[in-house]
């Protein structure tokens, strides 16, 4: 039986102590869905040059990307091809992607 308690005890904290230490502590972890999302990178741009939109887009969904340091990297592929992991959220009826990371993708024709 003290080898039952100690395995449960050793199984809490083991799944306490994964999380803290899996993620960056510097930055506040996103809440909502990790997605993976293939589509077209489209960035709009104000009259100052500067990013002030930025939509990945496939055949079905479309999300407004978080415009942060991995946003505006995306959106240096307007117009490209890309395959997207982040956090997928909607506040507002709008659909939100924080992008953690991504890479060009091969075109697929839709």
């Amino acid at each position: 039986m003290k080898k039952l308690i100690a395995l449960v005890a050793v199984c809490m904290v083991t799944a306490l102590v994964i999380p803290v230490f899996g993620e960056d502590a510097n930055e506040p972890a996103p809440k909502g869905k990790k997605i993976m999302i293939t589509g077209i990178v489209n960035a709009v741009k104000d009259k100052q040059g500067e990013l002030v939109e930025v939509i990945i887009s496939d055949r079905v969904l479309e999300y407004n990307v978080v415009i942060d340091a991995k946003g505006k990297e995306l959106g240096a592929l307007k117009g490209k091809f890309a395959k997207v992991i982040g956090i997928a959220k909607i506040e507002n009826q709008v659909k939100w992607l924080t992008v953690l990371r991504f890479e060009l993708a091969a075109k697929q024709s839709f």
